[in-house]
C-alpha cells in the first residue's frame, strides 16, 4: 500500500500566483484552487495560507466536499 504525501501549508508571498505555487509543488493550480475554495484564481493575497493537499501532491484531483 502506498502512503499519500502529507498536506502542507504554503503562505503566499508578494508576487506569487497559483500557477507559480503549483509549479513549485508539482501540482495543478486547479487542485490548489478547489482545495482552498478560491473562486477567482487571480485573487490571492500576501500572507494568505493555502493548503497544498496530499491528494494534489499524489497526483489526485484534490476534490473537497464542503
Amino acid at each position: 500500500m502506498t502512503e499519500l504525501p502529507e498536506d502542507e501549508i504554503y503562505v503566499v508571498e508578494a508576487g506569487d500566483n497559483l500557477t507559480k505555487i503549483a509549479e513549485a509543488y508539482e501540482v495543478s493550480a486547479e487542485c490548489i484552487q478547489r482545495t482552498n475554495f478560491i473562486i477567482n484564481p487571480d485573487l490571492i493575497y500576501t500572507g494568505q495560507e493555502l493548503l497544498i493537499s496530499g491528494d494534489c501532491l499524489a497526483g489526485g484531483g484534490g476534490d473537497v466536499i464542503p
